[in-house]
């Protein structure tokens, strides 16, 4: 750490330099030592030309590429000057930078080191913030939370604990949940080398391998390298004991391997080619089949169940058994939810349930709170799972005009009626061309 605040003065080089490179000032300089070089030597002028066109290649190079370590995530630890953290805290977070790879670029600094570099490179001015993004993809403010942070905020980076400087995909209320336990982590770990009592002292090797696991894994999760959460999260011990920090990384542990595997099936799910590659099927296979082994873990927790018994849903269809898809779908605790209405009337539509699915779509377009995304997902869902052939492709169809219908205000009910007489009997036809008929007449009664 002391070595990271003597490089104070080579920082300030790299700044300057970065912040000279992107500035409009390098190409006024070009013109003046072109302009120069074509006084001094003016018939070289096929030279001049060549050293400007490689000077400006160069700008663009040093523009897109310094600074930027493209294999590297750089993560910036923010500490307090206090003698804990100097004396006893420190070596933390050297088994934190090597646990975590080569892949990671870890820099630790003090509050007066970082004041110091913020004092040359304001956030406010762009060009710095280039420079950043560039070096910096994630910030860590470890002094939020111990209570021994007397400085002001210097930039708006500060006003969180975890700040990404990069886009996140990470649901936001699980990013909430992986700060709170990262601040438990690092508190509890603190709190118990303080006041350590015997028991403490017993599990204090477990504590400190939970409390580094946890936080590489965590990391390795918030950066999306899902796979490397989940290998790191398994190798941590589960023991049971009535120390609160252990009893809750026992369950936390789950949560994370179950949110990793929910990641990387949401990607499956989102490309949906699953539904017509048996090679992705088989993928999506694998990571269920680990993801429910997981959710065992989690059985209190109604949200992860929710999502594996969609998840499973998905892939029950996927290989052509509608029963089972149906069964899982009703497992879901949220009857309420809109996602939920959607897919049931589709798998009842698939079910030749036609007038039950149509009545739940027409109730579906009644509420206040449709979600445009997902009708666009069903959508998309429907016309990649026309590419196979395990369903009757004129009740895909179907079901395709009825969600144009009732959510995109198409003007397509003479192809639904079309459809409908010549699935149906004249008495069934009469009442479900009620049904749409009046489908967007709020108070009429089937």
């Amino acid at each position: 750490m002391n070595d990271n605040n003597n490089d104070t003065f080579i920082n300030k080089i790299i700044i300057y330099i970065n912040k000279f490179f992107y500035s409009p000032f390098f190409f006024l300089l070009l013109l003046v030592l072109g302009y120069i070089l074509f006084n001094m030597y003016p018939n070289c002028l096929i030279g001049i030309v060549v050293f400007s066109i490689i000077a400006i290649i160069i700008h663009f190079f040093k523009c897109l590429y310094i600074g930027k370590n493209k294999s590297k995530y750089g993560i910036l630890f923010i500490v307090n000057n206090s003698p804990l953290y100097i004396s006893e805290i420190a070596s933390l977070f050297n088994v934190i930078k090597s646990s975590l790879g080569p892949d990671y670029d870890v820099k630790i600094y003090y509050d007066n080191y970082l004041n110091k570099l913020f004092n040359i490179c304001t956030i406010a001015d762009s060009n710095d913030k280039k420079y950043l993004n560039k070096n910096i993809h994630m910030i860590i403010d470890l002094t939020v939370f111990t209570g021994k942070n007397n400085m002001e905020d210097i930039t708006s980076v500060r006003r969180n604990f975890i700040k990404f400087l990069v886009p996140s995909s990470i649901p936001k209320e699980i990013l909430t949940e992986v700060m709170n336990d990262l601040e438990i982590s690092f508190v509890d770990k603190i709190d118990i080398h303080q006041n350590q009592s015997s028991k403490d002292i017993d599990n204090s090797s477990l504590i400190f391998e939970m409390f580094i696991k946890y936080v590489v894994g965590s990391i390795n999760y918030l950066f999306g390298r899902y796979k490397d959460a989940i290998d790191v999260f398994n190798t941590m011990i589960t023991r049971k004991s009535d120390i609160a920090y252990i009893k809750k990384m026992n369950i936390n542990k789950y949560k994370r391997i179950a949110d990793s595997y929910n990641a990387i099936i949401s990607k499956i799910l989102s490309e949906q080619k699953y539904l017509y590659n048996s090679v992705e099927l088989d993928t999506f296979d694998r990571e269920l089949n680990k993801l429910d082994q997981c959710s065992r873990y989690l059985t209190e927790y109604p949200t992860y169940l929710n999502i594996l018994y969609d998840n499973k849903s998905f892939n029950y269809y996927a290989h052509g058994d509608l029963c089972k898809a149906m069964v899982s779908l009703d497992k879901h605790s949220n009857k309420n939810d809109f996602a939920y209405s959607l897919n049931k009337a589709y798998l009842l539509l698939l079910s030749k349930k036609y007038k039950k699915a149509i009545k739940i779509y027409r109730d579906a377009s009644r509420r206040p709170d449709i979600d445009d995304k997902v009708v666009c997902d069903c959508l998309k869902f429907i016309a990649s799972a026309m590419k196979s052939n395990l369903y009757n492709y004129k009740d895909m169809c179907i079901a395709e005009e009825l969600i144009r219908y009732f959510f995109c205000h198409d003007d397509n009910l003479g192809v639904i009626l079309n459809y409908v007489e010549s699935v149906f009997n004249k008495s069934d036809y009469a009442s479900i061309k009620y049904i749409l008929v009046n489908a967007k007449s709020a108070g009429i009664k089937d």
